[in-house]
C-alpha cells in the first residue's frame, strides 16, 4: 500500500473510533442520570417512612403539651379566682375592724349613759326614796305618774345593755366568720400555687420534649426538600392546579387564603402543611417559585405559634423583585381577613420550604 494511502486508512480508522466514543457519551450519562434519580427517590421514599415514624411521636409530645398547657391555664384561673376571693375577705375584715372600732366608741359613750340611767333609776326607784317621793306626792294619779317614771327608766336600762350585748355578739360571729373564711382561702391558694407551679413543671418539660421531637423532624424534612431540589435540576417543578378546589380553612386565616388561590387537597393547621403535602406526593423543596406555597416553621419570620403559609407571586429579578428575593401575598399576617405583601430572601430562615406541584 502506498504511503499516501496507509495515512488515510489511519486517520479513518482514528475518526471511527471518535465517532463511536462520542456517540455513547450520551447514553453512558442518560444510564447514570437515572440511576442517580431511582437512588434519589428511594432515598427519599425512606426519609419519608422515617419522618412518619417521628411525626406520630411529636403529635404524642404536642398532645401532652397541650394537656399540660390546658391544665395550667384551669389552675391559673383557678387561683385567681381564690386570690379574688382572697382580697374580698381581706377588705371586708379590714372594713369590719373599722366597724368594731366604731363600736366600742359607742360602746363606751353608751356605758356613761348606762351609768347616768342606773344612778338616776336608783335615785327614783329606791325603796325609800321612791316611798318618799309617792307620800309627797298631792294625789293619788301624782303618785302613779311618778311610779311609772321609775319602772320607765328601769326599762331604757334593761335595752341598752341588751342592744349592747347583742352588738357586741353580731361583730364577733361575724368576724369569726371572715377570718374563718380568710384561712380557708389562704390554704386554698397556697395549694392552688403549689398545683399551678408543678402544672408549669410540666409544660416546661413537655415544651422541652416536643421541641426535642421536633428537631429531627425538621431535619428529615430539609434532606427530603434536597432531594426534590435534586430531583429536579436546574428547572423548578411546574407547579399545577394554581386554582382553587374547595376551602375546608376557616376564613380569615392564612390557610383559608392560601386555598383560594390553589388547590390545596391536604388538611391541618399551617406547621402541618409541609408533611401532609409530602404525604400526598407534592414535591417540596428550598426554591420559590411562583404559585408554589411558601410554608414558615413556628415563630419564623413573623409566624405564630402555629406556623404560617403565603403565596408565591413573583421570584426576582422578575417584576421589579431583586434577584434572590421573592415576593408573596398572605392573609392573617397584619391582620385577621387582612391580605398583604412582602418581599422576603429565598433562604430566609424562618421559610421550612416551598411547596410545589404534584409529582
Amino acid at each position: 500500500m502506498r504511503p499516501d494511502r496507509k495515512i488515510l486508512a489511519g486517520l479513518l480508522v482514528v475518526a471511527s473510533l471518535f465517532t463511536a466514543s462520542v456517540g455513547s457519551i450520551p447514553a453512558s450519562q442518560a444510564a447514570v442520570s437515572q440511576q442517580q434519580q431511582d437512588d434519589l427517590r428511594a432515598r427519599r421514599a425512606e426519609l419519608f417512612a422515617q419522618l412518619q415514624t417521628l411525626l406520630a411521636s411529636e403529635r404524642g409530645s404536642a398532645t401532652n403539651l397541650a394537656a399540660s398547657e390546658g391544665q395550667y391555664l384551669d389552675a391559673q384561673t383557678a387561683l385567681t379566682s381564690v386570690r379574688t376571693d382572697l382580697n374580698d375577705a381581706n377588705q371586708r375584715l379590714e372594713q369590719l375592724q373599722q366597724q368594731i372600732s366604731a363600736e366600742q366608741k359607742r360602746d363606751l359613750d353608751a356605758q356613761r349613759q348606762l351609768a347616768i340611767l342606773v344612778r338616776a333609776t336608783y335615785e327614783s326607784a329606791g325603796d325609800r326614796s321612791l316611798l318618799a317621793n309617792m307620800l309627797s306626792s298631792h294625789d293619788f294619779g301624782e303618785a302613779m305618774a311618778r311610779a311609772k317614771s321609775a319602772d320607765s327608766f328601769q326599762n331604757q336600762v334593761v335595752q341598752l345593755q341588751a342592744q349592747l350585748t347583742a352588738d357586741q355578739t353580731a361583730l364577733a360571729k361575724q368576724r369569726a366568720e371572715l377570718q374563718t373564711k380568710f384561712a380557708q382561702a389562704s390554704t386554698l391558694e397556697r395549694q392552688l400555687s403549689d398545683q399551678s407551679n408543678r402544672f408549669l413543671a410540666a409544660v416546661q418539660t413537655r415544651n422541652m420534649s416536643l421541641a426535642n421531637a421536633s428537631a429531627p423532624v425538621r431535619a428529615l424534612e430539609a434532606q427530603i426538600a434536597d432531594i426534590d431540589n435534586q430531583l429536579a435540576g436546574d428547572n423548578l417543578p411546574t407547579v399545577n392546579g394554581r386554582s382553587s378546589c374547595g376551602n375546608q380553612f376557616a376564613y380569615g386565616q392564612c390557610t383559608w387564603y392560601v386555598a383560594t388561590r390553589r388547590c390545596i387537597p391536604w388538611s391541618g393547621n399551617a406547621n402541618q402543611w409541609f408533611s401532609n403535602a409530602a404525604a400526598m406526593g407534592y414535591l417540596e423543596g428550598h426554591r420559590p417559585a411562583v404559585g408554589a406555597v411558601v410554608a414558615f416553621w413556628p415563630g419564623g419570620d413573623g409566624a405564630g405559634s402555629v406556623g404560617h403559609v403565603g403565596y408565591v407571586e413573583q421570584v426576582g429579578p422578575d417584576g421589579g423583585v431583586p434577584p434572590g428575593y421573592f415576593r408573596l401575598s398572605e392573609m392573617n399576617y397584619g391582620g385577621w381577613g387582612f391580605v398583604n405583601y412582602r418581599v422576603l430572601p429565598n433562604n430566609s430562615a424562618g421559610i421550612q420550604g416551598f411547596i410545589y406541584g404534584h409529582s
